[in-house]
């Protein structure tokens, strides 16, 4: 196969990608190993795709961010012009997702706020329903005593 029908087929974004299989992978291997044109134009191919990603990128995590650059750094160091990448003969041996670990408070400090926000809910709920209770009650009072004050009539009191 040609550099311009590798270039054509598309077959090199999806081999960056990571989306072929182990005999396509073989075979752009072969034509990398073999021309420095293709291996030139692989590594070109990359930093635009890379640049492309990057543009609409959002940061990562500070921890985050230092993992992902030494792995990307040391892929670039592993990467020769003749050989091809050494990553690839890695890529059998090791999962195809990178093991990031992170330590996040955020979670946890949802995780204890959200039984206080439901307790403070429950509690002004409560409060709402007894305050309307106590209010209702006194306002029904109210009513029965100037009842019971139009009921009782002043006695008339005797001058002697």
């Amino acid at each position: 196969m040609k550099l311009q029908d590798l270039i054509s087929s598309g077959l090199l974004e999806a081999y960056l990608l990571g989306m072929v299989d182990a005999q396509e992978r073989q075979s752009v291997n072969e034509i990398i190993d073999n021309n420095p044109e293709a291996m030139e134009y692989l590594i070109a191919l990359e930093n635009r795709m890379q640049n492309y990603f990057l543009q609409g990128s959002v940061s990562p995590p500070e921890a985050t961010r230092e993992i992902l650059t030494l792995r990307l750094q040391q892929a670039r160091f592993e990467r020769t012009p003749k050989g091809g990448t050494s990553h690839d003969k890695k890529a059998s041996a090791s999962p195809e997702y990178l093991d990031i670990e992170v330590e996040d408070t955020q979670m946890k400090v949802h995780k204890f706020w959200r039984p206080a926000f439901i307790a403070v809910f429950i509690l002004s709920k409560i409060f709402l329903i007894l305050g309307l209770y106590f209010y209702f009650k006194t306002a029904s009072l109210e009513k029965e005593l100037d009842a019971m004050r139009k009921q009782v009539k002043p006695t008339p009191t005797v001058n002697l």
